[in-house]
This record gives structure tokens, sequence and C-alpha cells, in this order.
């Protein structure tokens, strides 16, 4: 996200300052984003432990965490990041996804998660960009997860 906060806000940039990052919208109870990321782990069987315990306590080092956010605009995992002054200025929109993270949800358990994913990605788009509106969107996402949903 910090990548593309960024760009956005380039100098060259026609949306520069006139956008920001906001909540998911819902319901007061309802309104949860969607966990999602990588876990790591080390094979007990491991010919290379002690190197991949380093690598593990490595990677979520203060100062690869900043690095992450930096190149690649992945959120921290160090939850003490989100609220660095420093950090803060150059990503704005932290505070806003350290209130998110609490509130998120796991993603659905599916088989075919990503077919779901692809399904609900299409109706959205649709809807948003006008090609559909959003009552026949909903009645054509219930028809393709219905159909997903058999055997």
């Amino acid at each position: 996200m910090a990548g593309a906060w960024t760009g956005a806000n380039g100098a060259d940039s026609e949306v520069a300052g006139k956008f920001g990052v906001v909540p998911l919208p819902g319901t007061r109870d309802h309104a949860a984003g969607i966990l999602g990321g990588s876990n790591l782990a080390i094979n007990a069987n491991s010919r290379h432990g002690a190197s991949a315990n380093d690598l593990l306590a490595y990677l979520p080092s203060d100062r690869v965490q900043r690095q992450v956010l930096a190149d690649g605009g992945l959120p921290p995992v160090r939850a003490d990041l989100y609220s660095d002054p420093a950090l803060i200025r150059q990503c704005p929109y932290l505070p806003t996804l350290r209130e998110a993270v609490p509130a998120a949800k796991p993603r659905p358990k599916s088989p075919r998660y990503d077919q779901v994913n692809l399904a609900v990605q299409a109706v959205v788009n649709d809807a948003m960009a006008q090609r559909e509106t959003p009552e026949s969107a909903i009645a054509r996402l219930k028809r393709e997860l219905e159909a997903m949903a058999r055997p």
C-alpha cells in the first residue's frame, strides 16, 4: 500500500492530496476486512534448523518491517510500527490500518476460495462501473456461488 500511496501522492500525480484511506464500510458491528498473508514455520526435520530459526527472527525485525513497508507497501507485522511518528508521516494511513486489524476476520473456509474471490470481484467491479445494477450483480453472484457449492 505504501508504494501505491507514494506514487499517487507524487509531485506529478493528478490525485495527490485528494484521497485517503478509510475503514471498510459496514454496520457498526459488521464492518471488517479479511485477514490474509503468510505464515512461516520450520520443518522439524530440517537440516538447517538454526539458519531457518535465524531467518524467522530476522524477518519480523524492526528494520526489515520498516523496509517491507517502504518498498512493498505491506502492512507491518509489528504492532509498535503503526504508531511510529516517522512512519505515519511517510504512510498517513497506518492509524487506520491499526484500527482495522483487530476487527478483521479470517478468510472464509472454502476449497474454492479463489473462485469465490474472483466471482465477488467481478460483480463488485461491474456494479461500481455501472455495467450492472447492484441488485442484478447480487443476483448473479448468488447464482454463481450456488453453482460453485454444488458437488
